[in-house]
């Protein structure tokens, strides 16, 4: 038991002094039912500080969880700050402003969801959404395919002659 449960017991505990041994015998000068209600209060009072003694020393026994409880959730929380700093620099500076407060697991989905995204632009640059590339190789083309080909595209049409001039020519040359 700490030193401030044993201060708070011995407080509550009434020292046996000459005064409390003449305390006992005006109580027995009173009428019985009074004398009954006295004893009941005494028992009464002796379980309250039983009770009182298993809670104090309850409590000592639960300040280190409770100390190691904090220390937990100090680390947790310096984790979940880092894998934040983590996800939202990994979003546009304009918008990490916006998604500061956000949830982890949600924060988590938006920073996927947008490096998906720049990986699908990145990965197809110049590349007009809705138009099919060319199956065929350049020199397999008609053309009429061909001509096809630079009208609705011309940029694929110079990258793919280019290729198809370099492989040529590297044949040619080596």
């Amino acid at each position: 038991m700490s030193a401030e449960a044993q201060e708070t017991m011995e407080l509550r505990d009434e020292p046996e002094t000459t005064e409390s041994k003449g305390k006992e015998s005006r109580i027995s000068d009173l009428p019985e039912n009074i004398r009954d209600y006295i004893r009941a209060l005494r028992r009464e009072n002796k379980e309250y500080r039983e009770r009182l003694k298993m809670a104090l020393e309850e409590v000592q026994k639960l300040k280190p969880l409770a100390e190691k409880a904090g220390e937990i959730e100090e680390k947790y929380n310096k984790i979940v700050e880092k894998q934040r700093e983590k996800l939202l620099a990994k979003l546009p500076e304009d918008k990490r402003d916006k998604y500061k407060d956000w949830d982890i697991v949600q924060l988590e989905t938006i920073a996927e969801d947008f490096l998906a995204e720049q990986e699908k632009r990145q990965s197809s640059p110049g590349v007009v959404q809705g138009r099919p590339l060319p199956q065929k190789d350049f020199a397999q083309m008609t053309q009429d395919e061909l001509l096809e080909l630079k009208l609705q595209n011309p940029e694929v049409y110079e990258r793919m002659k280019n290729e198809f001039f370099n492989k040529k020519y590297n044949i040619l040359g080596g």
